[in-house]
């Protein structure tokens, strides 16, 4: 023990001499996904020896993203499964041509020397993928002919779909379903018709030949038999040899905007066995070809084995060596590696190999140092405890700000990338499903791998690394409370009682997580109360102490995004199961009875009962909820949410009392701050029952993929929660990709943070767990996905997101931004959390603009008799934001030309949409810009002015815009949130993510000497430069994670440098300019949720309408005057629907108007809003009402008129509700 500890020191004292730089194992295992740029299923081409034949590009930029230098790869290993196909085609040629584009297969060398034995067969087809579009092609000058001169075929078929000649016999036939090709599962010979060609009876397959020219059509009708096959010809070879095709391909499509297939292959029987044959790869040494080994390919493979399928008839094969094949593709800036994967059959075998999809490839490379370029001054010690003063966050007499993330990844990387935080989720559970019947945690041996070691782990690394945690895992939902299902048993600890049965019955109705019926029900509550028990009573072998007594611990959460004041109002309880619903009822029945001793008093109070309620037979309903609240008096509101606000917060209260009972006073939870719940949308109920413990802690996620900073500052929900006496906590935000600008958002964050003085900043989430810098490296941006919309939200492989969010984090934890001096006050009294007024939060514009220039404050005070002041007086509505806003004396949020700017002594930020050049206050000036938008950041490392007699000796340098997957596609045109932006992706791309580069040129208006050092997301240097005598930093087409500028000395005066900036947008609206208002005086019936306009409205009315008329906003988008076939009026904070504000987008194609869309700045309550649309439209087309926030919720209407179709969707994801209006046909 005490030589390991001696080890480490010794580590730590060379972290220091070599600059806190980390070496790991040389070299390292990097996974790439994928090793082959096209990773589909590998399909061969037999050739005239009867080799397969495939070529494949090895996937040379993803080696290139994860290696410093070229001699950087040891070794690059391929994991292959060769499988045998049946019955299909051996493709030869394929593509993709477009209505009226021509295929010259003169020109294709494949289809020349096409080796065929007597009696195989040739296939030709084109077809339309799109059923919904006919399409087809014109084959023209089409010939087959024999290479020894002995014959040549043309598809006449004057009166016969079958003819013969000397070489072999043509057919024509349909063949299916093509969505399976190159698999043939089934084939039908075709017949002459009627119309004077040949076909499929009823179907939607039809062919003709007029002797120079063959027609292949499909007419696009699925409502047809065969409507998924392939009009197709076939040539049969009548003796061995090789064959040639001449001929054009004319495609012809329906839709101009559809692609036509087409297909030439040799049908092949289904695969015999491929044991004993032979694969080799070979290194490609010229494009194009016959890929004739020897000549376009090397003549030595890099690899070769047999096949050995051992039982089966698929051989798994390990490729090794194969970094050979390599050459010099590293050290180019483009550079290729080609691979031939050739098959040749054992000796008398006939087969038709294929290589599955998802090849995998394992590179073992050289592990560079990494540079630990932040570091924090307060970090966990023995026998210090986070505690909560005035409001504030303390570790020990310090104040304690922190910087996190959600989720894991190892202590290193996290306090790396500029963290100091980690919020822990369940990354193992506590439970087995025997300890969980018995109420106990699971029982392991350390270091067994097993779930709880992994997290016992996980948490000694972080303390060794200096991470502070925001503890999540004694929440009740999720993974980590006891599981439901194993407390059911008859033998469970839980068990016993004589309503056991019933109860087990009604727990069994409850669908997902149990945590909040244990507010409701003692049993759910002791499940919880033994949880945190065994939570903190644990004791960690890795670190030798409870996690009741672990220094680590900054905060504690009872509960994440209940909002069980919020649903309970908003939703009721008719879908309980009924034993919790009616033990509800009787605990507000026994609260009436306590108050207002018997049923007189309660009428008294209320003026009335319901018919058929009684407090003698406690049938007082559970009423009123938001929906029915106005058809009730005043004061039955004020009790009901008083019942509900008590049961709340005596749970909470117990929850608290029991766990700080687990440690010695003074000492870990029993001092920790508790955070009551985790809130993610406006809610006075929500926030109160927060209130009565130790924090508000928000969320709000920023999905839009334009530039937020285009409008006044606001910060939906994080800027109208902070409350004056509690700590503040942000425990999930994130701007989502697909987002080009999302790198604003860190900034915007920190400069509110700062000026509002939060205590924690958690960002979401990263999910890379132990694996390496360098395989970080090689993993993907993914935008949101249908089946997982968090994946646009995921750090791990985020380049330029963790460059801006480190570079925030120094702002934010070094206090480089000022707090609000004299923040205004918002209280609320007794009138506002004890009624329905103050349902759905307090906010909005007004709120927003005080918040980012006074600062705010919200005093809950229930003793007193009000709704809602502001510093003491009644809410008056504001004015729209015309100006420029500045928040303190260092920052400027210039929206009226997109950007935000950061200038203080120590802290120079610009970003936004870029100008030639920009000058700081103190003269230092950036330009040069290559693009039109820039995130970028200059901050000292050590808190010193960046110039003057006492100026800093390191500054960091940032300057980012996207990085994105390689062949990232994504219609950037669409509204909404990540349910509609992940069908709106075209192609989420593949690694490796290219990161934008971003030229910039930083100048000093003095002499700067010292160095420049440049790393990159591993944290690896990539360069150095010298500086001296200079004052001007040029970097172009950089990308950097970070820089570290360090001074050595700075000197005389010097004029700045200004560089041209070629990436300004000044581009000028090009083509005709339309000035014409037109109005489709039909479309006037149909509804519009805008009173100004008509769907019939051309963009030029509507922006007139909209511009002059009387709807309150805050910016309206200037006219654009262009001929441009799709525009968009955006209206920012306009009070429109329900008189909630809310951002609107009116949608133009072809100049005609086809959608708006509505995202609510300050939400309604959802199940308001659909209320109130089923008043307007009727009974719902689609209604999906989910109670998890990260789910959407929709609900779905549609208007059928004669002139078209009105779409209306409504729909809620974590706390963002928003509204869709489409004008179909």
């Amino acid at each position: 023990m005490e030589k390991n500890r001696i080890i480490k020191s010794l580590a730590v004292c060379m972290l220091g001499i070599l600059g806190l730089q980390s070496f790991s194992e040389d070299p390292v295992k990097v996974e790439l996904n994928p090793v082959l740029q096209d990773s589909s299923e590998i399909r061969f081409a037999k050739d005239s020896q009867g080799i397969f034949k495939a070529r494949k590009n090895l996937n040379v930029a993803l080696l290139k993203r994860i290696v410093l230098k070229p001699d950087d790869v040891k070794s690059l290993d391929l994991e292959l499964n060769v499988v045998a196909l049946p019955r299909g085609l051996n493709v030869i040629a394929s593509g993709e041509n477009l209505n009226n584009e021509t295929a010259d297969f003169a020109k294709i060398p494949a289809l020349r020397g096409i080796s065929l034995s007597a009696g195989e067969s040739l296939l030709i087809t084109a077809y339309k993928k799109d059923w919904h579009w006919n399409g087809g092609a014109v084959f023209t000058g089409l010939a087959i002919s024999a290479d020894d001169g002995s014959g040549k075929m043309e598809p006449s078929f004057p009166s016969d779909p079958m003819i013969s000649g000397p070489i072999g016999d043509m057919s024509l036939a349909g063949k299916g379903d093509y969505k399976d090709f190159p698999d043939l599962t089934n084939s039908t010979p075709m017949l002459k018709n009627d119309k004077g060609g040949f076909g499929l009876k009823e179907s939607s397959l039809s062919a003709r030949s007029d002797g120079r020219n063959l027609s292949l059509h499909h007419n696009g009708r699925n409502d047809k038999d065969k409507s998924g096959w392939a009009p197709c010809l076939v040539f049969t070879a009548k003796k061995t040899g090789t064959y040639s095709i001449e001929g054009t391909a004319k495609l012809l499509s329906g839709n101009k905007d559809h692609k036509i297939s087409w297909l030439i292959g040799i049908i092949s029987e289904a695969s015999e066995s491929l044991k004993d044959s032979q694969l080799s790869i070979y290194r490609v040494l010229k494009p194009g070809g016959n890929l004739e080994i020897g000549a376009e390919v090397e003549a030595k493979p890099v690899f070769s084995a047999k096949l050995d399928t051992g039982k089966g008839k698929n051989a798994k094969v390990a490729a090794t060596g194969i970094e050979t094949a390599l050459g010099d593709s590293l050290s180019k800036d483009n550079g290729e590696c080609a691979l031939l994967f050739a098959i040749t059959p054992a000796e008398g075998k006939k087969i038709l190999p294929a290589i599955a999809k998802g090849a995998k490839g394992t590179a073992n490379v050289k592990s560079h140092p990494k540079t630990l370029l932040f570091d924090h001054g307060i970090k966990p010690r023995n026998g210090v405890y986070a505690t909560m003063k005035d409001g504030k966050l303390f570790y020990g007499d310090k104040r304690l700000k922190l910087w996190g993330m959600v989720k894991d990844g190892t202590g290193e990387r996290v306090r790396r990338l500029g963290f100091n935080c980690v919020r822990v989720w369940f990354q193992g559970s506590f439970y087995t499903p025997e300890s969980a019947k018995a109420g106990k945690a699971m029982e392991y041996v350390k270091g067994d791998g097993s779930a709880l070691d992994r997290y016992d782990r996980m948490m000694a690394d972080y303390r060794e690394n200096g991470i502070f945690v925001m503890l999540a895992t004694t929440v009740g939902s999720g993974t980590g409370q006891i599981p439901i299902a194993d407390m059911l048993s008859d033998d469970s600890w839980l068990a016993g009682g004589a309503d056991w049965p019933e109860w087990k019955k009604a727990a069994r109705e409850i669908k997902g997580s149990y945590d909040h019926f244990g507010y409701v029900d003692d049993r759910f509550w002791k499940a919880r109360i033994r949880h945190a028990e065994n939570v903190f009573t644990h004791i960690n072998p890795y670190t030798g102490k409870r996690y009741a007594e672990d220094e680590i611990i900054a905060l504690i959460e009872i509960n994440n995004e209940a909002g069980l004041a919020k649903n309970w109002l908003e939703h009721g309880f008719s879908k309980w199961p009924a034993y919790f619903r009616d033990s509800m009822q009787r605990q507000w029945n026994a609260w009436l009875e306590k108050k207002y001793k018997d049923e007189a008093g309660i009428t008294a109070a209320w003026k009335k009962l319901d018919q058929g309620e009684s407090l003698s037979d406690m049938s007082i309903k559970l009423e009123p909820i938001l929906a029915s609240h106005s058809k009730y008096p005043k004061e039955r509101q004020c009790d009901f949410t008083r019942f509900i606000y008590s049961l709340i917060d005596s749970r909470n209260q117990e929850y608290m009392k029991f766990c700080r009972s687990l440690a010695p006073k003074g000492v870990g939870v029993n001092v920790v701050p508790f955070s009551f719940d985790s809130q993610y949308r406006p809610s006075i109920p929500w926030l109160y029952t927060n209130w009565l413990g130790d924090t508000s802690t928000v969320s709000m996620y920023f999905w839009s993929t334009p530039s937020m900073l285009t409008n006044p500052p606001g910060l939906y929900v994080l800027d109208s929660h902070r409350l004056s006496d509690k700590l503040s906590v942000i425990y999930e935000t994130q701007r989502g990709r697909p987002s080009p600008y999302r790198a604003e958002f860190p900034y915007m964050l920190s400069v509110f943070t700062s000026w509002q003085d939060f205590d924690v900043v958690v960002f979401h989430g990263s999910w890379f767990g132990n694996s390496t810098d360098e395989q970080l490296l090689a993993g993907t941006a993914q935008p949101p996905t249908t089946s997982h919309l968090w994946t646009g939200v995921h750090l791990e492989h985020d380049q330029t997101m963790t460059s801006a969010i480190a570079m925030a984090g120094r702002i934010f934890l070094n206090g480089e931004v000022e707090t609000a001096p004299n923040p205004a006050v918002y209280t609320v009294g007794s009138k506002g959390i004890f009624s329905f007024d103050t349902f759905n939060g307090i906010g909005g514009k007004e709120m927003s603009l005080n918040t980012f220039t006074r600062g705010t404050r919200i005093k809950l005070e229930p003793e007193r008799d009000c709704g809602v002041l502001l510093d003491g007086k009644e809410l008056l509505p504001g004015e729209p934001v015309k100006e420029a806003v500045k928040t303190g004396n260092f920052t400027t949020w210039d929206w009226q030309n997109g950007r935000l700017i950061i200038d203080s002594p120590t802290v120079k930020v610009y970003t936004g949409k870029t100008v030639p050049s920009y000058s700081f206050k103190d003269g230092i000036t950036i330009s040069g810009f290559n693009t039109p938008f820039i995130s970028f950041a200059l901050i000292s490392a050590d808190g010193k002015p960046l110039l003057g007699t006492d100026a800093c000796r390191k500054a960091y340098v940032s300057a980012v815009l996207d990085c994105k997957n390689t062949g990232f596609a994504y219609d950037y045109s669409t509204p909404g949130g990540p349910v509609e932006q992940a069908k709106a992706v075209r192609n989420p791309g593949i690694a490796p993510i290219v990161v934008d580069k971003v030229s910039y040129t930083l100048s000093f208006p003095v002499e700067i000497n010292g160095r420049f050092t440049g790393y990159d997301f591993a944290l690896r240097q990539t360069e150095e430069n010298t500086i001296t005598g200079q004052n001007t930093i040029r970097k172009p087409e950089q990308t950097l994670w970070m820089g570290l500028l360090e001074f050595s000395g700075r000197g005389k005066n010097m004029d700045v440098a200004v560089d041209p900036s070629p990436g300004v947008n000044t581009i000028a609206a090009k083509g005709e300019i339309k000035e014409t208002e037109t109005t489709d005086l039909k479309l006037a019936g149909i509804f519009n949720p805008l009173p100004a306009l008509s769907w019939g409205d051309n963009y030029n009315r509507a922006h007139r309408s909209l511009r002059d008329g009387t709807i309150v906003r805050t910016s309206i988008t200037p006219q654009e005057l262009s001929d441009k076939p799709s525009k968009t009026i955006s209206l920012k904070e306009a009070s429109l629907l329900l008189g909630m504000p809310s951002d609107i987008d009116v949608i133009f194609s072809e100049d005609k108007m086809s959608q708006i869309a509505v995202t609510f700045t300050q939400a309604p309550s959802f199940a308001d809003l659909v209320a109130k649309c089923k008043e307007a439209f009727g009974k719902p087309v689609r209604e999906k009402i989910v109670d998890v926030a990260s789910e959407q919720s929709e609900v779905q209407w549609s208007v059928k008129k004669t002139e078209g179709t009105l779409l209306i969707t409504a729909t809620e994801v974590q706390g963002v509700v928003r509204m869709r209006y489409v004008l179909g046909k």
